[in-house]
């Protein structure tokens, strides 16, 4: 908040730029929803619990459902969660006691990372180590989106289907 702010009473909607503390629901399905392959921690009293490696296959909100890590999959309710931290830093920074391989790796790259705190109440969290980048799964999934317009292209023109209204569209998109 800043001090005009401050002065004139004025509240605003927090913004959160690569750390911060979420209450919100939505503001964390959104957080969430980028993720997918991901390792794990279950923390009990700031120890490792377990570790795992896994992929973020459904995030939802409904009051009567558990959130269920099984068979290398992640159910998460949120309804399980009180409030989510961001984090990023050097890992370093990861200040708990126990295993954590994935950052032992970091560490040796000296890269930055990004890993979310999910916490529940008596002293437990789940932390969350995201694994895949979601600019390059964005790269990938971009290039195959332009390969299968390329294959079906090629099959229109094989067809005689194709039109010069397309032809000059596809240049456009070259």
């Amino acid at each position: 908040m800043t001090s005009e702010q401050q002065i004139s009473g004025e509240s605003q909607i927090p913004c959160i730029v690569d750390q911060g503390v979420v209450f919100s629901k939505k503001d964390m399905f959104r957080v969430l929803q980028s993720l997918d392959h991901i390792i794990y921690y279950e923390i009990v009293d700031g120890k490792v619990f377990l570790s795992r490696e896994g992929f973020l296959v459904e995030i939802f909100e409904d009051p009567n459902e558990a959130t269920v890590f099984f068979n290398r999959r992640i159910y998460l309710n949120l309804n399980s969660f009180e409030y989510l931290k961001i984090n990023y830093g050097s890992p370093s920074t990861f200040n708990l006691s126990g295993d954590f391989p994935a950052l032992e790796k970091a560490k040796e790259t000296k890269k930055l990372i990004y890993w979310i705190e999910l916490f529940l109440s008596s002293g437990r969290e789940v932390v969350f180590l995201p694994m895949s980048d979601p600019l390059l799964s964005n790269k990938e999934s971009l290039f195959l989106e332009v390969e299968e317009r390329k294959r079906i292209t090629s099959i229109a023109k094989e067809e005689g289907e194709w039109t010069e209204i397309n032809s000059k569209e596809a240049q456009d998109e070259d």
